[in-house]
């Protein structure tokens, strides 16, 4: 049987455990129990640790400082979820980028071709994810992407092994720099790298008009 006593502010109540429980009177009106940041319930293993946690929870109303347990803990979940967010691998934003693509419509509002979409899912996973794997995308910087297109650039064009360009470079780095970009706008980094496009070589890969279209947005600082 639980015992409930009376305070000069407050409510204390011995619970079967053993365990002390505090409630509180609050500016809205409502009696409530004490709890955790996280709103989970919060029980007290002496009196004495009770009575200190609800002369603290009345400092902080007679300061003004108080909010609904309800508020704080979706505060919390929302800045959980902003971190986990941020430190997000950059396999995992790049699937959630395809998804996005397929039914965001592109700069001229228009949604993208099923073979655009295709031609980029095979730039991430043909190059990009093995290039990156799990990185933290806050971590891909242009001394990352340098070593990236470094690597691609000794890669032997596929029709003419000795040309200097192979085609794979630029078309790759155009996908990297539209994900990194989007990033950006999503909140999971503070800025997409600055990164120089290098123009359109002999040996190239023909954009259609739904890649022209990304290719200039990808380019255009906002």
């Amino acid at each position: 049987m639980s015992t409930v006593k009376r305070e000069a502010w407050g409510r204390l109540r011995k619970l079967p455990s053993g365990r002390w429980q505090a409630r509180y009177p609050a500016p809205d009106g409502e009696m409530y129990p004490a709890r955790t940041e996280d709103d989970k319930a919060l029980t007290f293993v002496t009196k004495t640790d009770a009575r200190k946690w609800l002369a603290s929870m009345h400092s902080k109303i007679s300061l003004g400082l108080w909010e609904p347990p309800e508020v704080i803990a979706e505060r919390r979940r929302a800045e959980t979820a902003a971190e986990q967010s941020r430190s997000m691998g950059f396999e995992e934003y790049s699937k959630r980028w395809l998804q996005m693509i397929k039914t965001e419509p592109n700069r001229s509002g228009k949604i993208r071709a099923v073979g655009t979409v295709r031609s980029y899912q095979g730039k991430v996973s043909g190059y990009l994810v093995p290039e990156f794997g799990d990185t933290p995308m806050r971590d891909i910087d242009v001394n990352r992407i340098r070593v990236m297109t470094d690597r691609l650039d000794k890669i032997p064009a596929p029709l003419n092994p000795k040309s200097k360009f192979n085609g794979i470079t630029r078309p790759v780095l155009i996908v990297l720099m539209m994900i990194l970009r989007q990033a950006a706008r999503d909140g999971i980094i503070p800025a997409a790298p600055s990164v120089s496009i290098p123009r359109q070589e002999s040996v190239r890969h023909d954009a259609d008009h739904d890649e022209s279209e990304d290719i200039r947005d990808c380019c255009t600082d906002r």
